[in-house]
């Protein structure tokens, strides 16, 4: 979703949803609603509501089996744990999230994922994984027709920032391309390569 920047008002708009889908009683509704809110919050760096909020969305969602959704809020969580300096956590949340992209075949969102798994390997020092998995978003963004910008970008790019400064330059770029090279099929097996092991 994007706020254009408003979240203030963002989240006054959705809290005001929330309360009229709490007295419908709609759970479809109340957790796409909790699952919005909750990336407002963290966006705005409020980490104790956005956990709130994705944690009750996380509840609903299982109980329904709604994969798309669950997969959302289960990537807002992972940032709450990767800005909490918990980037095992996130990383577990991030893997769990991409599965469950791949079994509905969720294109694209499936860079959000592997993005978020690419800055929380950053945060472990792994700059030649993190340039690989970035390459492989770059080429599906291509393949689904140009950069699919969001919000959480700002939440990617110190993570990037730091693993470039990792590498020296023809390292980056040989990793890089490495990872545009990719199929998404060979980039989300590489990406929960690690998950899977550990």
């Amino acid at each position: 979703m994007h706020y254009g920047g408003d979240f203030r008002r963002a989240t006054e708009l959705l809290e005001e949803a929330l309360t009229l889908s709490r007295e419908s009683g709609d759970p479809w509704v109340i957790s796409g609603i909790l699952t919005h809110l909750g990336q407002t919050f963290l966006l705005q760096g409020d980490l104790e509501r956005a956990t709130t909020a994705n944690e009750e969305a996380v509840a609903m969602l299982r109980e329904q089996k709604h994969s798309a959704f669950l997969a959302d809020a289960l990537d807002n969580l992972g940032w709450v744990a990767l800005l909490r300096g918990n980037p095992d956590q996130a990383k577990a949340l991030y893997a769990e999230s991409l599965r469950l992209r791949r079994e509905v075949g969720e294109k694209l969102m499936i860079g959000n994922s592997l993005q978020a798994l690419a800055s929380a390997g950053a945060a472990q020092g792994e700059a030649e994984r993190t340039a690989k998995l970035f390459g492989a978003v770059e080429m599906l963004d291509e393949m689904m027709g140009g950069s699919q910008a969001t919000e959480d970008d700002t939440l990617h790019r110190p993570y990037l920032a730091a693993a470039r400064s990792q590498l020296d330059e023809a390292a980056w770029q040989e990793a890089w391309a490495e990872g545009r090279a990719m199929t998404l099929d060979q980039a989300i097996s590489y990406a929960l390569e690690e998950e899977a092991s550990g």
